[in-house]
Formats: structure tokens, C-alpha cells, sequence
């Protein structure tokens, strides 16, 4: 019983968010417990158990954008086409479009660019939702030192040749993802994160911290198939993530097939392949 109430003291919250979601920002919720409005049980009341429990929805009109702002905004910004005056009103909209605004300033360098302040309001003698957003783009940035932690077994030198972080330039968060995916891509390491320093440095320059997390350095595979005809196969697989130290990933394969087949001789397969990243460039 005291689980049906909390939940059902809970509701008005979800079906608010799902409401305003939707655009509906006059709704009338009602929840009930055994006939009693669920926002009205006491907390601590000792209810022994519930027999009914209903919920009354009147989601009233749906509301549009009247005032739709969110400024200022960095040339190529691309703000949805949903975030506009005579729109529906849908507070993920605004999220979004707030989020796309942000991300303009961060690609033109301004790593720091967040929400200043913000003006929401419901009108509901004509149905619409004013939104005023400004935005604070702080200064442009360049990528500044870096620093490297985390569990590995590999040089900080080599650790330096694969991120290849470009010091000097102007932020991109489009570097990072590609420092992000080129670290992934080698194989070697069980996580990968890359954090922004929280404080501007000196010349406004931003810190990057990148920390990773070595996976097992080896690892073992086998099978065996047997079929009718063709007989039994067994092969064999060992890889090694981290051979000399840095990063080169060594996987020796092994298949012997056709054991015992109806027709034909016995088949031996083994190769063996070397990789090293960022060798003669970072990529």
C-alpha cells in the first residue's frame, strides 16, 4: 500500500514533464487514492491497503512559441526548424535548440560558452510560451597543456604521438572526438575520457586531461566445428594488445581443417599480423 502511494503522490511530476513535453502547460492532474486526492495523504499515514487508485487527466490547450529566442549565436549556428514562432511549444525544443546554439560557439572556439540567463513564460489568455534565452560565449580559446593519468603501461611519449593534441591552435570539440576515437581505435585501452580544464589557463588557453585505462594485455580464443563430411576443425587465436610498450598489437591465427574428412588432404592455416599506431603520423 505505501508503495501504491508514493507512486501515486509521484505521478503529478511524470505527467507534468510528459505534459510540458508535448506542449501542454495548463493541464488540470488529478490523482486518487481509494477516492482521496493522493497529493493530500499524509506521509507517514498508516494506510493498510489501497483498492482503487485513478488518474484524471485534463491536458487543456496546446500551447505555440510566441517569442522564440536564443541569441546571441555564432555564424553556421543551425537552430531547429521547430524552435520558431507559431510552433509548438515543446520545452525539448527548446532544449535542443539551446543545446544547438551552444555547440555553434563551442565549434567557433569558445569552449566556455554557456546560458547567462533565461526567460520562460506561459501566456494563457492566447496560448504560447515566450522564451528568451541569452547565452555568455566567453573568449575564444586555444588548446593549451596536456596532461595524461590513468592506469597504462605505455611511455608518455608514445601516450603524446597518439593523442597528437594540436597545442596552440584554436579549440575544436571536434579534435577531441577525433583524439577520443583514435585512442579507441588502437584496441588497447579498456576506457578512454577527456576533460576540459574547468579554468581558462594564461593567453586563454584551455588544459586538456586525457585519461585512460589499459585492457588486458592478452587474450585466447578457440574453437572446434565437426562436420559430416568435411571432418573436424580446430583453430586457435592469441593476441597481445601492448607487445613492446607501444601499442603495437600482435594476433597470431591458427586453423587446422579437414580432420578426418570423406575426401580430400588435411588443411593447415596460420598468419600471424603486426600493428603499431600512429607510426608515421597520429592517424
Amino acid at each position: 500500500a505505501h508503495d501504491i502511494v508514493a507512486s501515486a503522490q509521484a505521478e503529478y511530476r511524470r505527467l507534468l514533464s510528459v505534459l510540458y513535453s508535448d506542449g501542454y502547460f495548463g493541464p488540470n492532474i488529478r490523482v486518487f487514492v481509494d477516492g482521496r486526492e493522493a497529493a493530500t495523504l499524509p506521509p507517514f499515514s498508516n494506510i493498510g491497503k489501497v483498492e482503487k487508485a485513478e488518474i484524471r487527466v485534463s491536458p487543456g490547450p496546446q500551447f505555440q512559441f510566441g517569442k522564440a529566442n536564443v541569441l546571441p549565436q555564432a555564424p553556421q549556428t543551425k537552430i531547429p526548424e521547430e524552435f520558431a514562432t507559431g510552433k509548438t511549444a515543446r520545452t525539448g525544443v527548446i532544449s535542443t535548440a539551446t543545446g544547438a546554439a551552444i555547440r555553434g560557439w563551442r565549434d567557433d572556439g569558445h569552449a566556455k560558452a554557456q546560458v547567462k540567463n533565461q526567460s520562460i513564460t506561459a501566456n494563457h489568455r492566447d496560448d504560447t510560451l515566450d522564451v528568451d534565452i541569452r547565452l555568455n560565449p566567453g573568449p575564444k580559446l586555444s588548446f593549451g597543456n596536456l596532461s595524461v593519468s590513468g592506469k597504462t603501461i605505455m611511455s608518455h611519449e608514445r601516450m603524446r604521438d597518439l593523442i597528437a593534441l594540436p597545442v596552440g591552435e584554436t579549440f575544436s570539440p571536434h579534435e577531441l572526438d577525433k583524439i577520443s576515437k583514435r585512442l579507441r581505435r588502437t584496441g588497447i585501452f579498456r576506457s578512454v575520457s577527456i576533460t576540459e580544464a574547468q579554468d581558462v589557463g594564461p593567453d586563454q588557453t584551455l588544459d586538456v586531461e586525457v585519461r585512460v585505462e589499459d585492457d588486458l594485455p592478452n587474450r585466447i580464443t578457440a574453437g572446434a566445428e565437426l562436420e559430416s563430411d568435411d571432418g573436424l576443425t580446430l583453430s586457435a587465436n592469441w593476441l597481445h594488445r601492448n607487445l613492446f610498450g607501444g601499442g603495437e598489437r600482435l594476433v597470431l591465427d591458427a586453423e587446422v581443417s579437414s580432420i578426418g574428412a570423406q575426401s580430400g588432404g588435411l588443411d593447415v592455416l596460420a598468419s600471424a599480423e603486426l600493428t603499431r599506431p600512429a607510426t608515421f603520423q597520429a592517424d
